[in-house]
Order: C-alpha cells, then sequence, then structure tokens
C-alpha cells in the first residue's frame, strides 16, 4: 500500500474552515498581488476585501465595517498614507493599518508608522509574516472591544460604576480586570491612597458570576486589633464582656459573594493567623466558638504598603502574603496618568452639577494647566475633592487656578531652586514624552478637541498633532464640549 504523505497546510485549512477571524480590506493597484493576497487570508480564516484604488476603498468602508487594512503605500489617485488618514478621519483610530512598501521608500513607510500605521512590510514579504503583523493587530482591536464591553456589563450591572480613564496605564489595568473577573482566585490590589482600589475591588465583583451577590467591603486599618476579628468572623453570646448577643461576621454575610478587605497590611498578626486559615480552608470560627462553618468568599485584598517589605521586616506573614498575592494588580497614581486628568474632571464636574440652571462652571485652560503640572499625592480622592470644594466656593462662571490651589496649599511653581522638587524627576527621554502629554492634553482642552485649532496654535501640521494623539492615545472626542 502506497504511503501517505501528510500535508500540514491541509490542517491549517481544516482548523481555519468555517472560521472567520476578521474582516480585511487589501488596497494595491496591482491586481495580480491582489488575487493572491485574498486567496490566502481567505486560507487562513479571513474574510477579505480587495480594491485596486483608495476611492474605490473609501467607498467600501462606507458601505461595510472592516476590522483591519492592508495599504500599499504607492496607489493612484493618492498615495497610502492619504489613503490612510482619510480612514482615520471616517472611522477615527479604532481600525489597525497595515502599509505595504517597495525597498525604495522604507523612510516613507517610517513616516506612515509615526502618523498612526500599526506597521509596515516590504514587498517581498513572506505569506507568514502578513498573517503574523494581521494577527497581533487585530489582537489590539480585541482589546479595546472587550474594554468597551467591560464598560457596557458595569452600565448594566451597576450603575455607580463609572471607571474614567483612557491612558494606557488605565486601560492595563481595565485589561487585567476583565481578565481575572470571570475567575474565582484571590485579588492583590496594590496602589497609593486615593487611586481608586475599592472601585477596582467593585468592578471585579459586578463583572463576575458573583454580581448578584454580595460586596462586603471593610478597612482593616480602621477597626481596632480588639474588634476586628470579631467583625470578619463574627461572635457568640457572653464572648466577651459586652457580647450580649451573637453576631454574624462579615465573612459569613459575604456568603456566594466578594469580601473586600482593604489595608490588609494594618491588619494584626493575630487576625492574619485566622484570615490565612479561612482563605486556605473557607472555614471560618466565630470568636468563643469551637464550630466550623463554611464558607464560599471570593476575596479580594488591597493595599498601599510594600508587603513584600513588611515581610522582610517580620510585620506581615509570609505565608499570608503568598496566599493573597495570586493575581496582583497594581493601580497607577494620577500622575502616571496625566491625560485622563481633563476626563476625570469633566466627569467629577458632571457628578456635582446636577441643575443646569444653576449654571455649569467649567475649568479655564489655565486652571487645567496648574492641574495638569501638580503631582496628586491624594490622588483621584484629592483631585474629586478639590473640584467640589472649587464648585462650592467659586463665585464666578468658570473654575480658577485659585479656586482650586488656594493660597494656604500652593500649586507648585516652576522653575523652583529647591532641590526637594528635583526629586524623583525621570530622564530626558520619560520627561520630554511627559511635557508633550500634558502640553497636547492642555491644547486639547483649550480647543475643545478642534484639531485645526491645537494644530494651528502649536504651529504644526495636522498629521504630526494625529502622530501625538496616537502615541499617547488622546481622542479628540473627549473634549469637544456636551451637548
Amino acid at each position: 500500500m502506497a504511503a501517505f504523505n501528510f500535508d500540514p497546510a491541509l490542517l491549517v485549512w481544516y482548523e481555519n474552515m468555517g472560521e472567520n477571524k476578521g474582516r480585511v480590506l487589501i488596497v494595491d493597484d496591482d491586481t495580480n498581488l491582489l488575487e493572491v493576497l485574498k486567496l490566502r487570508l481567505q486560507f487562513y480564516g479571513y474574510d477579505t476585501r480587495v480594491s485596486s484604488s483608495p476611492n474605490e476603498a473609501l467607498r467600501k468602508i462606507d458601505k461595510e465595517p472592516f476590522d483591519l487594512m492592508v495599504i500599499d503605500l504607492m496607489l493612484p489617485e493618492m498615495n497610502g498614507i492619504e489613503l490612510m488618514e482619510e480612514v482615520f478621519l471616517k472611522l477615527g483610530f479604532q481600525m489597525p493599518v497595515i502599509i505595504l512598501t517597495a525597498y525604495g521608500t522604507i523612510e516613507l513607510a517610517v513616516e506612515a508608522i509615526q502618523r498612526g500605521a500599526y506597521s509596515f512590510l516590504t514587498k517581498p514579504f513572506e505569506n507568514h509574516d502578513l498573517k503574523l503583523h494581521i494577527e497581533k493587530a487585530l489582537e489590539k482591536t480585541r482589546l479595546s472591544s472587550q474594554i468597551k464591553n467591560l464598560h457596557e456589563i458595569l452600565r448594566q450591572r451597576s450603575s455607580g460604576l463609572n471607571l474614567v480613564g483612557k491612558s494606557s496605564s488605565f486601560q492595563r489595568v481595565l485589561k487585567e480586570v476583565s481578565g481575572v473577573a470571570p475567575t474565582t482566585s484571590t485579588v492583590l490590589l496594590t496602589g497609593e491612597t486615593g487611586t481608586g482600589k475599592e472601585l477596582i475591588a467593585q468592578t471585579i465583583h459586578s463583572l463576575s458570576d458573583r454580581f448578584n451577590k454580595p460586596f462586603v467591603p471593610i478597612n482593616c486599618g480602621a477597626i481596632p486589633e480588639t474588634l476586628l476579628e470579631s467583625e470578619l468572623f463574627g461572635h457568640t453570646k457572653g464572648a466577651f464582656t459586652g457580647a450580649i448577643r451573637a453576631k454574624q461576621g462579615l465573612f459569613e454575610r459575604a456568603n456566594n459573594g466578594t469580601i473586600f478587605l482593604d489595608e490588609i497590611g494594618e491588619a494584626p498578626q493575630s487576625v492574619q493567623v485566622k484570615l490565612l486559615r479561612a482563605i486556605e480552608t473557607k472555614e471560618i470560627i466565630a470568636l468563643g466558638s469551637t464550630v466550623t462553618q463554611k464558607v464560599n468568599v471570593r476575596i479580594i485584598t488591597a493595599t498601599n504598603k510594600d508587603l513584600q517589605a513588611e515581610v522582610e521586616k517580620g510585620d506581615f506573614r509570609k505565608d499570608l502574603y503568598f496566599r493573597i498575592n495570586v493575581i496582583p494588580i497594581r493601580i497607577p497614581p494620577i500622575r502616571e496618568r496625566i491625560e485622563d486628568i481633563p476626563l476625570l474632571t469633566q466627569y467629577f464636574l458632571s457628578k456635582f452639577q446636577d441643575d443646569p440652571k444653576d449654571g455649569f462652571k467649567g475649568v479655564l485652560p489655565s486652571t487645567m494647566s496648574q492641574m495638569l503640572k501638580y503631582d496628586w499625592p491624594g490622588n483621584i480622592r484629592e483631585l474629586e475633592n478639590r473640584l467640589e470644594r472649587a464648585i462650592i466656593l467659586s463665585k464666578g462662571s468658570v473654575i480658577t487656578p485659585g479656586d482650586i490651589f488656594p493660597d494656604h496649599f500652593q500649586a507648585p511653581k516652576e522653575g523652583s531652586d529647591d532641590e526637594s522638587e528635583l526629586d524623583g524627576i525621570a530622564d530626558y527621554s520619560a520627561a520630554k514624552a511627559n511635557f508633550e502629554k500634558r502640553y497636547l492634553v492642555t491644547l486639547m482642552q483649550t480647543c475643545q478637541g478642534n484639531i485645526s485649532k491645537v494644530a494651528r496654535i502649536a504651529g504644526r501640521h495636522r498629521p504630526e498633532i494625529y502622530k501625538m494623539m496616537k502615541r499617547y492615545q488622546i481622542d479628540p472626542k473627549d473634549y469637544k464640549p456636551s451637548d
């Protein structure tokens, strides 16, 4: 009997058969290449369309949605960069673009990347390379879609949760949250005071299968040591002086739901031992009792301390640290997400001004400029408090820098010779990027998202502004006046 020669390509075809991995539009004036690429991408499982001219491609975009475009750099009517920018004007930056280029146009291809293209390939290229570029680009798009879905689920399940921010550092947090929420794993949230750790804990609970069960928070540092054990695990009647009746603990109250142990680093050693047992065995014993009780509880913890350093000092149990540090998520301070400050400001202004008849107050560009320069040691909580106070105490129709930063607590001054203000300054590249972010956000705020005005004030061409917007994930729609 003749041997059967196995062709690996058949397996690829079989695996992709019937699967639509995404809709791709290829634009190239070489009709032979178009046909080859179309067949190849269909073979890989992509729903593929082709166009031999930019105008035809723009008409196709108007008629049906696409997940990705592959554009040749040298085209009739307009070049690939110009077509890409026309697409961005129609759709924003939602759709990734891969540029195809010949050897002699590498500099133009690099320019395309700077103006917002996802990547470029030099002709001739291997089919596998194109497949890899498309897979990575669509994965990035899927992440953005997941974040949108996350917001929609939260809107449906809990109108009180408002996750505001489009910075890359905050998007990273949302990606981690969406990944861990469906599991039962223990989560450790770390971050400075006021960064919104409890809000993130509530979000994880709301996105989980336990969303319609109790979410029970407790601040371990706000309750005296003598009472914390009783609060967590409950007590029997007569367990201690003053225990005139039995009391249900928070673990029992959170059964089938989620318990949030805020400031876990403040828990005394005596309570840490019992927390470790509860996490390991899913059993609790009320104070004054010898009877164990099973509980089905998702545990989320949070701290503003360096728990590893606390372990080394002997102030936090190593075994408990490893038990709660299964899924660590770091919440960035506001100084690492300054491009979110205008969005947060807009949200809090709307929150504190319910009645438009009273005259809606906004912030002056100079106020926003000072807010972007300020270090915000109290993070989002401080920003919220300062805006609420400014709205109440400001006398005009706009909020001035003095309303946000009164004389007794001035915003940092530029050009100060105080060496203490130099602590923590980043290297030149990071400082330059930080300035660019602040500068563009301030211009967007001042020009209310009008890119032409921003470009005119900055003395730059519109494509350069688009490039900066892409780099720092700034969306002009976030700065346009609300209807």
